[in-house]
């Protein structure tokens, strides 16, 4: 009970000084020392907020050269990756927020900047095939900003098995 008021008390004290800080920016703002001011809320920009002044209408867009890739056949074991490359083709900067994997076998690695009209990038997936014998077939989400908000890659693999050995010394 005490963990939980604490908490309370805690959340209230940070959402109390959050007000306290906007409200003297404010101030700041209105008596004339707007240098300071804008420089308080430029250190506070995102990227995508740095993107808000891009024409009413634009949208990025992905063009990739493929979206699926197939690795064959590999042995179980075998990390194996593909990048896949992509062009913006909208009339806006392009920023990728996130790329999620289906599962923690494979891992990304992807363009973190924002990447103007037609301008390229790439999104590298890196699949770890240790105990995932038999077909597989990965997903990975792309979160942007592009219309729909999100994308999927997919990577697929026929995985054979590392071979069984049996003997008394396993026993």
């Amino acid at each position: 009970m005490k963990k939980l008021i604490g908490a309370y008390i805690l959340g209230f004290a940070v959402l109390f000084s959050a007000c306290d800080q906007k409200k003297s920016a404010n101030a700041e703002q209105s008596n004339g020392n707007t240098a300071n001011a804008a420089t308080a809320s430029s250190e506070s920009q995102t990227p995508t907020t740095a993107v808000a002044n891009t024409p009413e209408g634009a949208v990025p867009k992905f063009e990739f050269a493929q979206m699926q890739h197939d690795f064959g056949n590999i042995k179980e074991g075998d990390i194996v990756k593909h990048t896949f490359k992509f062009k913006n083709v909208g009339d806006a900067p392009l920023i990728i927020s996130n790329v999620q994997p289906q599962c923690g076998c494979t891992t990304t690695n992807y363009t973190k900047t924002p990447v103007p009209p037609n301008g390229e990038g790439e999104i590298e997936l890196q699949f770890d095939s240790a105990n995932k014998a038999g077909p597989q077939h990965k997903t990975a989400t792309v979160m942007a900003n592009i219309e729909g908000g999100q994308s999927q890659l997919v990577l697929t693999a026929i995985v054979a098995a590392k071979p069984k050995i049996d003997g008394p010394f396993l026993k």
